[in-house]
């Protein structure tokens, strides 16, 4: 921040009387907050600088003035290039989103997993394709977006670019070549990895699997400037939603990582009563030293893909394979039955 000083005749715009949330957990205060350029000037609590100094003035008597809200949980890595305006965020005042979430981001696309978002890059009108996070920040800076961007690395796209979308365990072959094409992720921005484990590929996968992933990011995270971390939806946040709690804290211990549950809910009514042990058992994951963190969204409703309530034998190979196996009379007997 520049001396008030040095902006008396800079300020583009003044905000007055504002109560100001400065962002560091410090209690909220009275002040004028002038702003020159893109950059925030001068932060005058005794009310010093004049309306005629500025060359836009806003009144923010009874308001609250803080910094952008970061949505921690975006999905937007294609629909950022289609409109990078993004007014549905900024109109709510969030200027940073942490997308790739999930186990979906927008890179690594190679083989099969490229193939696999053909369709959505279509509907969205993209005409570029890439298949590495350097190529789609190129494309992104091009469109100018609204938002500050960061993003994790998809677990879905590392297997899919690997194995593609079969239901296998990969051998020492594939690991090595997932766990390489994850350092690179992080060496071109990522900030750790993301799983999506009720959906293709990544229900496939078992927990060893994660836990050696997660350990090449737990040695990535020792030439990172801060600590990279594993979030994960989880394989159910329902019947079997201790289980899956367990998993994690499993998973952040064997691997010595910073672990996150994305939106933890214990859905279903029949598993409302469950609450009480999955918070119990992250508060005492969290007295033994696991660094494992939760989110969750304030509303009742969830939006996933239909087919996550259909058997994972019926996806494998992918969306063609699936609607080919969903017109079969026989196959539909069978999914009735699982």
């Amino acid at each position: 921040m520049r001396k008030q000083e040095s902006v008396r005749s800079e300020i583009d715009l003044l905000i007055k009387n504002g109560i100001v949330y400065d962002g560091t957990g410090k209690e909220p205060f009275e002040a004028d907050i002038g702003v020159a350029g893109d950059k925030i000037a001068l932060i005058d609590k005794n009310s010093k600088f004049k309306i005629q100094n500025s060359k836009k003035f806003i009144d923010a008597k009874g308001l609250a003035v803080v910094p952008g809200f970061i949505d921690t949980h975006a999905h937007s890595e294609f629909i950022l290039l289609a409109d990078p305006r993004a007014e549905g965020k900024i109109s709510q005042g969030i200027t940073t989103e942490i997308n790739g979430n999930c186990g979906l981001s927008a890179a690594p696309l190679y083989g099969e997993a490229l193939e696999h978002r053909e369709k959505d890059l279509a509907e969205l009108g993209i005409k570029e394709r890439w298949s590495t996070f350097e190529e789609y920040f190129r494309i992104l800076e091009g469109r100018e977006i609204a938002l500050n961007f960061v993003t994790l690395a998809g677990h879905g796209n590392i297997r899919a670019s690997v194995i593609g979308y079969k239901d296998k365990k990969p051998t020492a072959s594939e690991l090595k070549k997932m766990q390489a094409l994850l350092q690179k992720t992080i060496d071109a921005g990522a900030i750790g990895l993301s799983t999506g484990l009720i959906y293709p590929p990544g229900i496939y996968s078992d927990t060893e699997e994660l836990i050696e992933l997660c350990k090449a990011l737990s040695q990535k995270s020792g030439t990172s400037i801060f600590k990279l971390i594993y979030t994960s939806h989880m394989r159910s946040e329902g019947k079997n939603l201790i289980e899956s709690i367990n998993e994690i804290i499993r998973i952040a211990k064997e691997a010595n990582i910073k672990v996150h549950i994305s939106h933890i809910k214990t859905s279903g009514k029949e598993n409302w009563d469950k609450i009480d042990e999955a918070t119990s058992l992250i508060n005492s994951a969290r007295k033994r030293g696991v660094k494992i963190t939760c989110d969750r969204y304030s509303y009742t409703a969830s939006s996933t893909d239909l087919d996550t309530i259909l058997p994972s034998w019926t996806y494998e190979g992918g969306a063609e394979e699936e609607l080919r196996r969903l017109k079969s009379s026989e196959v539909l007997e069978k999914i009735k039955k699982d």
